[in-house]
């Protein structure tokens, strides 16, 4: 009886956790580190991110500083970079540059030959694609662009040191998880695998325009004690275990709610299962104290069937409750919960027969007692 209490349990967990149409979620701008060519070495990355002060955009700009092997006219870089607000502006030691997309024709010529040794192509329908991470940290998947989908600038290049700088305002991406929407800011570290060497990499995140509830995939064991509540400072030697760096701003939730975030409500519908349960079961017991000669008790059959109905009524509430709770970052994000009344044809017949085990049990135990005592 108990591992049959155990599976209708299980079967009630279940039900209902389908999704019921695609999250309201979306992505937000695409920029990566860039791709070098093999005369080329990055020995240093500066990252400088600004959000404004709803967290909905930010202000990037990421300086590169890098050592050239070879002279001559060349493309040192390739970036992707898509959905960026206003412009995405490229500045080579101090000056700005063009920055175009890369061509058909172009892809056809010579002229990216220095990047098929570093960058990990791979050949689809015809075509050149370069794979760049979006999600890391349990949800790792690459996605593949075709190679005239980046961006690159091309210019008479000397032999040894210059910078890089790229300037853009990036648009937040909109995320979930199981209760919550936040806004999150993301930059792939990914193409940086594929570079000769990686120096030093430093993320500045300046909260000036507002100190934000901030949950990062950026280590705090790195964070420097320069770092300031409004300035925070990463400094990393070698590939962050996270290839992308993700910055997102997370609603705050006061205790209450994310207490029944933490039961859940399924937990909560089980928690007014057994509180209805132990009152019947009390119910039961008194009824039969006074009714020995009943062949039956209404309360043991009205309860078996009020009980398993009203703890399933109780999930219809938990869900909005937690939602309103939560308030307007909520996902209400569920599923078809509603579908837990398809199980009560198998859970209240179960519960019924306990029930009813439980009442003729203390029938026959009561009604021994009263002829002991006769």
């Amino acid at each position: 009886m108990r591992n049959l209490l155990f599976l209708v349990l299980m079967l009630v967990s279940v039900v209902g956790k389908g999704n019921m149409a695609a999250p309201p979620t979306y992505d937000g701008t695409k920029v990566s580190a860039p791709f070098v060519n093999e005369f080329v070495s990055i020995t240093h990355e500066e990252i400088f991110i600004k959000p404004d002060s709803n967290f909905n955009s930010a202000f990037f700009d990421i300086k590169y500083v890098i050592d050239a092997d070879k002279d001559g006219n060349q493309v040192p870089m390739l970036f992707y970079a898509m959905g960026y607000s206003k412009e995405f502006k490229v500045f080579f030691d101090g000056k700005e540059v063009d920055c175009i997309p890369v061509n058909d024709t172009s892809v056809k010529g010579t002229k990216f030959e220095p990047f098929r040794k570093t960058i990990n192509f791979t050949w689809s329908d015809g075509k050149e694609r370069v794979n760049v991470d979006w999600y890391w940290n349990g949800r790792n998947y690459g996605a593949s662009y075709l190679l005239n989908e980046l961006l690159f600038f091309e210019l008479n290049l000397t032999k040894g040191s210059h910078i890089v700088e790229v300037k853009y305002f990036g648009k937040a991406w909109l995320e979930m998880d199981e209760w919550v929407l936040f806004p999150t800011h993301k930059y792939s570290l990914s193409p940086a695998q594929y570079w000769k060497s990686f120096g030093v990499l430093d993320v500045y995140l300046d909260q000036s325009n507002g100190v934000f509830n901030l949950k990062t995939t950026l280590d705090d064991r790195y964070l420097l004690n320069d770092s300031t509540p409004t300035m925070k400072h990463w400094r990393f030697n070698k590939m962050p275990d996270d290839k992308v760096i993700e910055i997102s701003s997370y609603p705050e939730l006061d205790f209450f709610t994310q207490i029944l975030i933490w039961i859940t409500p399924h937990g909560l519908m089980y928690i007014i299962f057994f509180i209805l349960a132990f009152f019947h079961i009390k119910t039961i017991i008194a009824f039969r104290k006074n009714n020995l000669t009943s062949r039956f008790s209404y309360i043991s059959i009205i309860g078996s069937l009020l009980v398993p109905f009203l703890a399933m009524c109780s999930l219809q509430f938990f869900y909005p409750l937690i939602d309103d709770l939560i308030g307007e970052n909520a996902a209400d994000y569920h599923g078809y919960y509603f579908l837990i009344f398809v199980l009560y044809p198998i859970i209240m017949p179960v519960y019924w027969l306990l029930m009813t085990w439980l009442d003729l049990n203390r029938r026959a135990k009561y009604r021994e007692a009263k002829k002991k005592e006769i």
